[in-house]
């Protein structure tokens, strides 16, 4: 056989995907090549979704960074213990970072937490992140498309205006897949090392109904 490199057949990435995955461990998935999204569907227990459930009637807008390592996260909501099911919440969150860190080893970690009336991110996109934690603790979850049924160039630019569905983007609702209420989900963005290009897309539900919603992002020293 010719050993010459024209004969050689070129690298082809494996599409990526999305996962749906049944334990904690499985998360760990999102540093898979062939995956752009890692979910955890999990039940929250009936104090944590009572607190959720009171929240949705506050305004609630929370950005802050937090360190790693002895994060104190009642005071970071400290606005929010007076309703019932706080140290529930609190065990929560916490619970979410040590996974997060656990992961990723930031040394930092950019957190929200928001009540949200209308979509934020009402059209497909992709974000240029590392890895991004996000739970819908009420409220319906964020919707996003595997690779293999989104044609990337119609997205931003490329829809020339036009919404997700009108460009061609969204091919078949049936194919658009929504986070369930409580799950984790791992959303891998264009900033991953070797991501560009494949990040996983997404958009907010289009249902103006409100929803409460916790984000974490890594955030490392610069050298």
């Amino acid at each position: 056989m010719s050993s010459n490199a024209s004969n050689v057949l070129p690298f082809r990435r494996p599409v990526p995907r999305g996962r749906v995955v049944s334990q904690v461990a499985d998360l760990a998935l999102i540093h898979d090549q062939d995956t752009n999204l890692c979910v955890l569907p999990r039940d929250g227990s009936e104090s944590l979704t009572a607190f959720a459930d009171a929240c949705l009637g506050r305004p609630i807008a929370i950005n802050r960074t937090m360190p790693t390592r002895d994060s104190d996260w009642g005071t970071l909501f400290a606005e929010l213990s007076g309703i019932s099911g706080f140290d529930a919440f609190i065990e929560d969150v916490t619970s979410l970072a040590e996974l997060y860190t656990t992961l990723l080893g930031p040394d930092a970690l950019g957190v929200r937490l928001h009540r949200l009336e209308a979509p934020m991110c009402p059209r497909f996109h992709v974000d240029r992140v590392g890895v991004r934690l996000l739970c819908t603790y009420a409220g319906l979850g964020t919707q996003w498309l595997d690779d293999a049924d989104a044609p990337r160039e119609l997205l931003g630019p490329g829809a020339a205006g036009r919404s997700d569905e009108e460009s061609g983007l969204v091919r078949d609702p049936e194919l658009v897949h929504e986070v369930m209420p409580m799950a984790i989900a791992l959303l891998k963005g264009e900033s991953y090392p070797g991501n560009a290009g494949h990040g996983v897309i997404h958009r907010s539900p289009h249902a103006n109904k409100p929803r409460l919603l916790f984000s974490l992002d890594g955030l490392w020293e610069q050298n």
